[in-house]
C-alpha cells in the first residue's frame, strides 16, 4: 500500500489562568516542510479569562497509508465541524456538501491530530489512533455512530461484564463505562454536549439540587423535564449524566480589552441517559477543548506562511543576504479591520515619512531647475495611492493583504474535499501558503497603498535604509536617489560675508563645504540681490521631507511598543508650522532671514515679542504655541530649509542632518508632555460626548473673528477670539471653550 510522507510540528498548549481541562498534546502534518520562521513560532490567543499561547516545533518526519490518511481526515474535520457549527441538524447534507466557494488548485490540506504523549523520538504509536479511530466512524448524517448502532446484544452482554452495568439510552443499551467521554446529542432539543461522568448519586427521581426550588416548582427531574418539554421518563432508576455544551470555536486572534476578562465558564447540566443520542465514542473534552483553539491556531499560521511567501519574493531579489522577519512582513500585510493585537499602522507611519523623503530627494536631484510646486507635483505622482496601488498590483501584493477580521464559520475545514472526492493522496496535498477561507474579498484602493508604505516601514526598521530602497526597487518605483548633485554656483567671498557662517557653525556643529547652500536656506523669495538670485523654497521642500522622516524614525525608535495613534500624534506634534517657528525664535535664527518684506519684519517681530514676552515657558508648548499672534509661516520654512542645505552638503548624510538639527528643536515632545493642538481637542471631545460645535468666523478690516459655540444639552458654551488670522482666532477660540469646559466638569483629558 503507498504511503504518503509527512513533516511533522508538535503543537505546546500554555495558559495564564486556571480552567477545569487540560490541553492535550496536538501534532500537525504537512506534506511540505513549513517556512523556518513558522517551525518554532509562538501563538498568543486571546480568550475571556486570560491567554493561551501555542508553541510550535518540529518532531520529525512520518508515513501515512491512505487509510491511515483517510482515517484521520475524517477525525478532523468531524471534530472540528461539530465544534464549529455545535449542531447536528447542519450535518443534514453530509460532510463538505454545498460549499458553494472555488478552491485554488493549491489547496491547502493538512492533518491536526491528538498525541498519546510527546517524545523526542516521533513515531506513529504517539497518535491516539483509538480515539482518531472512534471519531471517524461518526456518521453525521444519521447522526450516531456507527460503532454503537453496530453492536449487537451479545456484544452488550460481553461488554457488560468486562466495562460495568448497561445503561438504556436513546441509541440502545449501553455499558456505563462507555459513557464518559462521549458526545451525545439530545432530540428533543437539538443541543450537543460532552459526557463528563456518570452521576451514580442522581436518577431522574432526585430532587434538583441546582435550583432554588419553592413550593410548588419543579422538584424532580422527572417533573422537570414533563412539564418544560412534555416527555416522559421511562428509565427512573439509572443514574444521571453529568454534561456540559460543546466548546464553542471563536476567533480567539481577537484584540480583546481588560474589561471583557472573565472567569471561565463550567457551566454543567444533567441528562436522563435516554433522552441522549450518542454521536462519538472516546472522545475527551480536552481533546475538544484544545481542538477549538485549533481554527485560530491554522489562521495565523496560514497567515505566516503567506508573509513568508511574499517575504521570500522580494528578499530573493537583493544583491545580498538579508530577510526581513516575518512577522515584521505579516504586521505590515495585517490591516487594522482585523482587530488583532498587530496592525500596519505604526509600520505605515514609519514607511510614509521614509517614502516622502525618499521621492523629494529623487525629484529634488533629477528637476534642479523646478521649483517648490513643481517639485511637490513631481513627487505626488510617486507616491499618491493611486501609484502605489499600481505598482503593488504588478508584484501581487494585494493577494497577500488581511483586511477582514477572521470568520470562523468562513473557515474551510481542511478535508473536506478529500472526504468527497476520492482521488490519488498524493495530490490532495500542499504548502499552506494560501488563505483557507471562503468568499471574496473587496479593498480600497488606499488600504492597497498603506499595505506599501508599511511594507517599506518594516524594511526600514529591521535593515535600514538600503533595504527598505531596496525593496521600493523591486517594487518598481522609478526612483533614482544616486543621482548626482548639479555643481553649486560659486559666490564671491564678500558676498558670503553677509551670512554669519561662525554662528551657524557653533549653532549646528556643521561645517557647511558649500557655503551657497547656507545662503540659500536664509534667503526669502523677497530678497534679490545680484549676482544671487535663489531662495530657500527648493531646500525648504526637502527640509520639510527629511525632518519628517528623521523624527518619526526618532520617535518609532525611542517608544517601542508606542500605539498608532499615539505615534502619529507626536508626530504632528513636533512636525509643525508652530514647533518650528518656536525653535527659530529661540535661537534667534529669524535674525539671520535675509528677506525685504516690510509685512514678514511686522509679522517676525510680534510673534518673537510674544514668545519672549509669553508667561509660559516654551518648553511647555510643546508644538502647539497659545500666542495671540499669527505663527509667520517663513519661520518653520526656515528650520526646513536650513535642514535641507545640511542634507544636501553633507551628501544626504540623514545621520549628520539628525546629529545638526535634533538640539535645535529640543525638547522633543513625549506622551506625557504632548499636548494636542486645541480645534482638534475639541472636535474629539464633541464627537465622543455628542456634544454640538459650531465655529462662526467673520473678518473686518483685516482682523480675524472666531465664535465657537458647544452646547452641551442645555447648556452653551460660547467664546469669541480676535486675531491676524482665521486659523489662530480659530485655534485660540477653542482652547478658550476647552477651559470653560474643563472647569465645567465636562472635559478631563
Amino acid at each position: 500500500m503507498p504511503k504518503v510522507l509527512f513533516y511533522c510540528y508538535y503543537l505546546f498548549f500554555e495558559r495564564d489562568f486556571e480552567y477545569t481541562f487540560p490541553f492535550q498534546n496536538v501534532i500537525l502534518l504537512v506534506k511540505h516542510a513549513l517556512d523556518p520562521s513558522v517551525q518554532n513560532m509562538k501563538i498568543r490567543l486571546e480568550v475571556t479569562n486570560g491567554a493561551v499561547s501555542v508553541q510550535s516545533e518540529f518532531a520529525g518526519t512520518l508515513e501515512l497509508t491512505s487509510c491511515e490518511v483517510e482515517m484521520a481526515t475524517r477525525f478532523q474535520v468531524t471534530v472540528l465541524r461539530l465544534l464549529i457549527d455545535n449542531k447536528l441538524d447542519k450535518f443534514s447534507g453530509g460532510i463538505g456538501l454545498h460549499y458553494k466557494t472555488e478552491i485554488s488548485k493549491n489547496q491547502i490540506m493538512y492533518l491536526l491530530l491528538p498525541l498519546v504523549k510527546t517524545c523526542p523520538k516521533l513515531a506513529l504509536s504517539l497518535i491516539d489512533w483509538t480515539r482518531i479511530r472512534h471519531a471517524a466512524s461518526i456518521d453525521l448524517v444519521n447522526g450516531c455512530n456507527t460503532g454503537i448502532t453496530g453492536l449487537s446484544r451479545s456484544n452488550h452482554r460481553i461488554l457488560a461484564n468486562e466495562q460495568g452495568d448497561l445503561i438504556q439510552t436513546a441509541c440502545g443499551t449501553v455499558p456505563m463505562d462507555m459513557l464518559e467521554d462521549s458526545i451525545v446529542e439530545t432530540p428533543h432539543n437539538g443541543n450537543v454536549y460532552c459526557i463528563l461522568n456518570v452521576l451514580k448519586n442522581l436518577n431522574a427521581a432526585s430532587p434538583i439540587v441546582s435550583e432554588k426550588c419553592t413550593s410548588g416548582e419543579i422538584r424532580t427531574y422527572t417533573e422537570h423535564f414533563r412539564n418544560r418539554h412534555g416527555i416522559t421518563l421511562r428509565y427512573q432508576c439509572q443514574p444521571l449524566l453529568s454534561a456540559r455544551p460543546l466548546f464553542r470555536v471563536e476567533n480567539f486572534l481577537l484584540r480583546r480589552p481588560k474589561a471583557e476578562k472573565a472567569s471561565a465558564s463550567n457551566f454543567t447540566v444533567e441528562l436522563p441517559p435516554e433522552l441522549c443520542k450518542f454521536v462519538c465514542l472516546h472522545i475527551s473534552p480536552s481533546i475538544l477543548y484544545t481542538f477549538s483553539f485549533l481554527p485560530s491556531v491554522m489562521h495565523r499560521i496560514e497567515s505566516m506562511l503567506s508573509a513568508a511567501q511574499l517575504q521570500r519574493i522580494f528578499s530573493n531579489q537583493w544583491p545580498y543576504n538579508f530577510r526581513v522577519p516575518t512577522t515584521k512582513v505579516l504586521e505590515a500585510l495585517t490591516m487594522k479591520n482585523c482587530q488583532e493585537c498587530m496592525s500596519l499602522e505604526t509600520l505605515e507611519t514609519l514607511g510614509d515619512a521614509f517614502l516622502k523623503y525618499v521621492a523629494s530627494r529623487h525629484v529634488f536631484t533629477t528637476y534642479s531647475q523646478k521649483h517648490e510646486g513643481q517639485l511637490t507635483s513631481r513627487r505626488k505622482q510617486i507616491i499618491s495611492n493611486h501609484a502605489l496601488y499600481k505598482i503593488s498590483c504588478g508584484r501581487q501584493i494585494p493577494g497577500y493583504i488581511r483586511n477582514e477580521c477572521f470568520d470562523v464559520q468562513q473557515w474551510i475545514i481542511p478535508g473536506q474535499h478529500l472526504v468527497l472526492h476520492s482521488g490519488n493522496l498524493q495530490n490532495n496535498f500542499h504548502i499552506l501558503e494560501n488563505m483557507h477561507i471562503k468568499g471574496y474579498r473587496t479593498m480600497k484602493t488606499k488600504n492597497v497603498a498603506d499595505v506599501v508604505e508599511a511594507l517599506i516601514g518594516a524594511c526600514l526598521e529591521t535593515g535600514g535604509e538600503i533595504v527598505a530602497l531596496s525593496f521600493m526597487k523591486w517594487l518598481g518605483m522609478d526612483i533614482d536617489i544616486h543621482r548626482e548633485m548639479p555643481s553649486t554656483r560659486k559666490l564671491d567671498t564678500g558676498f558670503v560675508s553677509n551670512v554669519n557662517v561662525p554662528y551657524f557653525r557653533s549653532l549646528l556643529n556643521y561645517s557647511f563645504r558649500v557655503h551657497t547652500l547656507l545662503v540659500e536656506s536664509v534667503t526669502h523669495a523677497s530678497y534679490k540681490e545680484p549676482p544671487f538670485s535663489g531662495c530657500y523654497q527648493r531646500l525648504e521642500f526637502l527640509g520639510d521631507a527629511v525632518l519628517d522622516y528623521l523624527i518619526t524614525f526618532y520617535f518609532y525608535k525611542t517608544n517601542p511598543g508606542l500605539s498608532p495613534g499615539l505615534l502619529t500624534d507626536l508626530r504632528s506634534a513636533a512636525v509643525n508650522n508652530d514647533c518650528y517657528a518656536q525653535a527659530a525664535v529661540k535661537w534667534n535664527l529669524h535674525q539671520q532671514l535675509r528677506h525685504a518684506s516690510s509685512v514678514l519684519h511686522n509679522q517676525i517681530t510680534d510673534f518673537a515679542r510674544c514668545i519672549s514676552s509669553s508667561s509660559a515657558s516654551q518648553d511647555q508648548f510643546f508644538g502647539w504655541t497659545n500666542t495671540e499672534v499669527a505663527v509667520p509661516k517663513v519661520l518653520g520654512d526656515l528650520i526646513e530649509s536650513i535642514a535641507g542645505a545640511v542634507l544636501v552638503d553633507s551628501d544626504f548624510d540623514t545621520k549628520l542632518v539628525w546629529d545638526a538639527m535634533k538640539p535645535l528643536l529640543e525638547p522633543l515632545v513625549t506622551p506625557k508632555t504632548m499636548k494636542y493642538q486645541p480645534v482638534r481637542e475639541l472636535q474629539e471631545l464633541c464627537q465622543k460626548e455628542s456634544y454640538k460645535c459650531r465655529y462662526h468666523p467673520s473678518q473686518e478690516e483685516g482682523t480675524s473673528t472666531v465664535k465657537v459655540e458647544v452646547t452641551v444639552k442645555d447648556d452653551r458654551y460660547i467664546e469669541t477670539c480676535d486675531a491676524s488670522n482665521q486659523r489662530t482666532a480659530k485655534k485660540l477660540a477653542a482652547e478658550k471653550v476647552l477651559k470653560s469646559l474643563k472647569a465645567g466638569g465636562l472635559h478631563n483629558h
